[in-house]
């Protein structure tokens, strides 16, 4: 039996307060039979030196590059190159891309279970934004998930060289990492559980699943139906620059998640005191 490895990218100490939590959620949920690979620039070697002894068996790996990214667009390159960089790395099979900015709230290997390449989450919401996310995406490492990644570099780069070219995608995708993937397996005329694409004649089974489950940013209530929460966009505002709750919504919708992250803060609190 493979152990799964997840995979945390990090650029810069304004989201480090994330980190912790999150490694934590992910080691609760799986009750520590897991591997962990932080990937992080721009943070000093002392503030990672402190997660690292909450965190000792996890490997936390510092991205040599030679400026600060401040262009989101080269990040996203920057990350893709990493993540591509580790997937040939990587001993396990199972891997498992996730955002700093969420909560692992079970353990989700099921995901696997299934014959597929590649596990896309895609918004299974009733009015989403944007159709796909790719703040949680898993992969079994093979040499087809191995060939779609460097595609997806490619059509990224195509992206940021000519931005222009792509406007109608980037509206309606949200971002460079997840046009240049949709643009990779071909754009789905529907998400059907399992379905494989045609890169390049090379034949890629693509799994879909809910953000509903998987990558839920909307709840405004926790079920045992959810796997992760994923705290973007205004959260931000809340969990990092600290602005009040009531502020930006109301805590009669939005509480119950808000006080979820607390218990999760305070819980990482306590496991890294006793340490």
């Amino acid at each position: 039996m493979t152990t799964t490895c997840f995979i945390i990218s990090i650029f810069g100490e304004k989201y480090l307060p994330f980190l912790p939590v999150n490694i934590f959620s992910i080691n609760k949920s799986y009750n520590s039979e897991v591997s962990i690979i932080v990937l992080y620039n721009d943070i000093s070697d002392k503030k990672i030196d402190e997660i690292k002894k909450t965190f000792p068996k996890f490997d936390f790996i510092k991205l040599n590059i030679d400026t600060v990214l401040s262009d989101s667009k080269s990040r996203l390159n920057t990350k893709l190159l990493f993540w591509n960089s580790i997937l040939k790395d990587v001993s396990s099979k199972n891997i498992i891309f996730i955002d700093v900015d969420t909560l692992l709230l079970k353990n989700i290997d099921e995901i696997f279970y299934d014959d597929f390449d590649i596990a896309i989450t895609y918004c299974d919401n009733e009015k989403p934004k944007f159709p796909i996310n790719t703040g949680l995406l898993a992969v079994k490492k093979n040499s087809t998930s191995m060939y779609v990644f460097n595609e997806w570099i490619n059509n990224l780069n195509q992206f940021i060289k000519y931005p222009k070219k792509f406007t109608t995608l980037y509206k309606k995708y949200g971002s460079g990492d997840q046009l240049s993937l949709m643009q990779t397996i071909g754009e789905p005329s529907d998400f059907s559980s399992i379905k494989t694409y045609n890169v390049n004649d090379v034949r890629c089974k693509i799994k879909w699943i809910g953000t509903t489950e998987y990558n839920n940013s909307y709840s405004t209530s926790v079920n045992e139906n959810i796997r992760m929460i994923h705290y973007k966009s205004k959260w931000h505002n809340i969990l990092l620059d600290k602005v009040p709750l009531d502020s930006i919504e109301t805590r009669k919708d939005f509480g119950e998640i808000y006080d979820l992250y607390m218990k999760y803060e305070e819980m990482y609190n306590q496991y890294a005191s006793s340490i």
